[in-house]
């Protein structure tokens, strides 16, 4: 299964892997009353699973929230391409146990330094110098497998000339429908 309609899947992984413009985005999951909580991950293009994916601490709210639901909902915009995208559907989360090490030591090392040093420091309960190299332990990968892509293209001067567009995955295949900018209703 693409994680996206093929137009898409390349726009997508051209975004996710701009240096220069990174793609930051927010994901929200479901805590077990049904309540939503947001945040900013980091996302990254995973070429070992053909989708997108975040690096997260396996302690986390967020990892916990993903575990018991399985699902995923996120957002990021691309500044340079005036693109917004939102994508939803279900998480694979892969941690030490997973045997996938090659991935989980590749996510690592895309992590800035401070940060690794950051998982060590609470993972060791110390305080000062750590080595950074060595994944810690607590690492966790949250691979995306998107079932649906709202895909909203705007206008640098006229708003009203934005696109908006919803993918959504079914038996299969990628169906596509134009949207109302505002209210996502059909165009």
């Amino acid at each position: 299964m693409k994680f996206a309609p093929p137009a898409v899947a390349s726009a997508v992984r051209a975004s996710l892997a701009d240096k220069a413009c990174p793609s930051y985005g927010q994901v929200a999951t479901a805590d077990a009353s049904g309540r939503a909580h947001a945040r900013t991950v980091h996302l990254r293009w995973i070429p070992e699973k053909d989708t997108l994916g975040f690096s997260v601490h396996v302690n986390s709210w967020k990892w916990k929230h993903m575990r018991r639901t399985g699902r995923v909902a996120g957002v990021f915009f691309d500044a340079r391409r005036l693109v917004q995208w939102r994508f939803e559907g279900p998480a694979q989360l892969l941690d030490a146990g997973c045997r996938e090490d090659a991935l989980l030591d590749r996510m690592w090392r895309l992590m800035r330094p401070d940060v690794r040093a950051t998982y060590w420091r609470e993972f060791l309960g110390k305080r000062g110098a750590v080595d950074p190299v060595p994944r810690a332990p607590t690492l966790g990968v949250v691979v995306c497998r998107p079932v649906v892509w709202d895909i909203f293209k705007l206008h640098s001067k006229d708003y009203g000339k934005a696109r908006r567009t919803v993918y959504r995955l079914r038996d299969g295949a990628w169906i596509g429908a134009r949207v109302s900018s505002l209210d996502g209703s059909p165009r």
